[in-house]
């Protein structure tokens, strides 16, 4: 650093400055007697002790422990800080509210990401990691582009019934029960006719794809039977929204449900400690998948320059008479060869059926592989139990001549 040179040089007395020097003595004259007063009334005030703001900052320890001294005309302490989200309502979120009532559940920004722009759980996170990865199927999107889809019409929309449904800790008692019904259902006499029907229609293509994968074609007509109802019924809700509100709210959507049950009189099932491990486990599994299921859905939407809010499936998120999750669109196939994969066609959905039951379910020769094919294609026994019922009995009455 340059030192300037001019408060470096000692002072000289000139011949002139006589006066000066009689002015400079009286004022050191005065401000010395200011000090020795000064002094006095310092001594007197009995606080010898008392260490000065530098010896407190390095002597920490010998800070006294007494109460400080209220200041006048400065405000108090505060007994803690104040969080920004209570700053800005945009980031707050009152959990209370959230597990007492569904009105107050969103699918926005806030809800997403917190006031530094960082993903509010590990589930959000892992799915913008797998949005943004340069690896895997699809085209890539940014942060920014996920959060325009998000000013979008329609895409705050939240399907609160299929959401609890999902969430609550007696889900799979509720599908269960389902699948028992369906197959009273799916086994009337009218069920049993259209899919024999279906099979003699579709008897060339169900040929093929039994002849190319080794999967009997009476269990293909069987599943697109459960999924979709041989194409009767697939679903109008919103992929995008009913994965995204999975990765959400899922917890608080439990949380809803639990206090709905508890409310009603019954036994909070996650008393059981068995039970609760289990739903936490289940709940983990649910939440990475929608992410996974979201990224791909998006992914593949850009590919394809498709619009994603316009994606509809399910109320978990299926796509087309296979019910595929967007997931495992990957195995799709062309079955007609016209050089385009749509899963709401069924020499598409026939293949891709087949296609699946083999690379997924691995299905082979034997009635364990059979089932566990099956069972790979939803992870319910009773839905395994009731596809096999149909297929088999349409495939009785259809080999007879019907």
């Amino acid at each position: 650093m340059k030192i300037d040179r001019k408060f470096n040089t000692k002072y000289k007395q000139s011949s002139d400055s006589k006066s000066s020097n009689k002015m400079i003595y009286i004022i050191a004259g005065g401000v010395a007697v200011i000090s020795i007063a000064a002094l006095l009334i310092y001594f007197s005030s009995g606080e010898k002790e008392k260490a000065s703001p530098e010896t407190v900052n390095q002597n920490p320890k010998e800070i006294p422990n007494e109460a400080p001294k209220e200041i006048p005309n400065e405000a108090p302490a505060m007994e803690k800080p104040v969080s920004y989200e209570e700053i800005n309502p945009k980031y707050a979120i009152n959990n209370e509210e959230m597990v007492t009532s569904s009105d107050k559940w969103e699918l926005s920004v806030k809800f997403i990401f917190d006031r530094n722009g960082e993903p509010r759980n590990i589930y959000i996170a892992n799915f913008l990691k797998q949005l943004e990865s340069f690896e895997g199927e699809g085209l890539p999107l940014t942060r920014e582009e996920f959060k325009e889809l998000l000013s979008k019409p329609g895409a705050n929309k939240i399907y609160v019934k299929q959401l609890i449904r999902y969430a609550t800790p007696l889900s799979k008692e509720i599908q269960t029960k389902e699948h028992e019904d369906y197959a009273k259902v799916f086994l009337q006499e009218k069920r049993i006719l259209k899919g024999i029907k279906f099979m003699h229609n579709y008897n060339a293509i169900l040929s093929q794809a039994e002849n190319q994968y080794n999967v009997p074609m009476q269990d293909i007509v069987s599943i697109l039977m459960w999924e979709s109802g041989l194409g009767e019924y697939t679903g109008n809700f919103k992929v995008f929204n009913v994965l995204l509100e999975q990765i959400v709210l899922m917890d608080y959507a439990q949380k809803y449900a639990i206090r709905k049950i508890v409310n009603s009189g019954k036994k909070n099932p996650l008393d059981d400690p068995a039970k609760k491990a289990k739903e936490k486990d289940r709940l983990d599994f649910r939440r990475k998948d929608a992410g996974k299921n979201l990224a791909a859905l998006l992914r593949e939407s850009k590919l394809k320059q498709l619009d994603p809010l316009k994606q509809t499936g399910s109320w978990g998120g299926a796509i087309g008479y296979v019910q595929f999750m967007p997931f495992n669109l990957k195995y799709a196939v062309d079955g007609d060869g016209d050089g385009t994969i749509d899963l709401f066609e069924f020499s598409d959905a026939i293949f891709s059926v087949a296609n699946y039951l083999v690379e997924v379910g691995n299905y082979g020769t034997s009635e364990k592989s059979r089932r566990d094919a099956i069972y790979s294609y939803n992870h319910n026994q009773a839905y395994v139990d009731g596809v096999i019922a149909y297929s088999d009995t349409i495939w009785a009455r259809y080999s007879a001549g019907e």
